[in-house]
């Protein structure tokens, strides 16, 4: 079970102790459009390095994705992270995206995670005119 689905804790189970904050806004937000999930952990070194390429990869998925960060003490056991720095992308409709591990940058996360097509850098045409030389 995963803590988007609806049935992952409540106010009387007390056993799975309502989820609230981020991950309950995450989870009324899937609904509406796809969430990029960053787990992470406070002090740890690889979170930090990674902070730089998550925000890269938000700014660009600004507008088509909720994007939401999770601290480790708030990940219940069901999301099987296990490891941190974890990204999981979570589309409206298909499976979870899951990329562990610190990243460099932005568009790294988001090719790993399949939201952008490989390619090579794109390169500006050479310049074919004839440049003449006014004496």
């Amino acid at each position: 079970m995963s803590v988007f689905s609806p049935a992952y804790g409540g106010p009387d189970n007390h056993l799975n102790p309502p989820v609230g904050g981020k991950m309950e806004e995450a989870r009324r937000s899937l609904q509406k459009r796809p969430v990029l999930v960053l787990f992470f952990m406070t002090g740890c070194p690889h979170c930090v390095r990674n902070e730089p390429a998550f925000r890269a990869a938000a700014k660009k998925m600004k507008g088509k994705a909720k994007i939401v960060r999770i601290e480790s003490k708030d990940v219940p056991p069901e999301e099987g992270v296990t490891s941190f720095p974890t990204m999981k992308y979570r589309p409206a409709h298909g499976a979870d995206r899951v990329l562990p591990g610190s990243q460099t940058n932005g568009g790294e996360i988001l090719s790993k995670l399949g939201l952008k097509k490989e390619g090579g850098t794109r390169r500006r045409k050479a310049d074919t005119r004839k440049t003449r030389r006014r004496v």
